[in-house]
């Protein structure tokens, strides 16, 4: 926990700033109805929005679970702002930089796995456990899922 904290911490003073933004929110809590999340920063222009989210690296291709962490991100950014989502922007420690255009596909991805997973929910039908403790244990779900951990 102090690691994130001070990871999160450091990144105040990484120039989050893009050129003729409005605004850059950093930290920023967002919800809704069906999920949340915490933006690591999302930068506001006139018309539209860059949700930005550090990792320690940017493998490639981009794993699965980073674009549809962002994508949720976005999701939520754009109901929260009213505005859409341009760009989805990874980065890290070194400066790396990965910019995704934020598509209509991706929005699609997002409502699907939000759908499933409400499904799976009210019917009680989870999926068996990955058989990581260090995945499982801060799950939110795992007070309802079937792990055996």
């Amino acid at each position: 926990m102090d690691h994130g904290t001070r990871y999160h911490q450091s990144k105040v003073t990484r120039g989050y700033m893009h050129k003729n933004a409005l605004r850059t929110y950093r930290e920023f809590f967002l919800q809704s109805d069906h999920f949340k999340g915490i933006a690591d920063a999302i930068v506001e222009y006139e018309t539209d929005l860059i949700v930005i989210e550090y990792k320690h690296s940017i493998p490639t291709p981009i794993p699965l679970g980073y674009e549809m962490q962002i994508s949720a991100l976005g999701v939520l950014a754009e109901d929260y702002f009213q505005k859409p989502v341009r760009n989805l922007e990874f980065r890290t420690h070194g400066g790396k930089r990965e910019i995704i255009p934020f598509t209509d596909e991706m929005r699609k991805n997002v409502a699907d796995t939000v759908t499933t997973i409400e499904h799976l929910i009210q019917t009680g039908n989870f999926p068996g456990s990955c058989g990581n403790p260090r995945k499982c244990n801060p799950c939110e779900y795992n007070n309802i899922c079937s792990t055996d951990l």
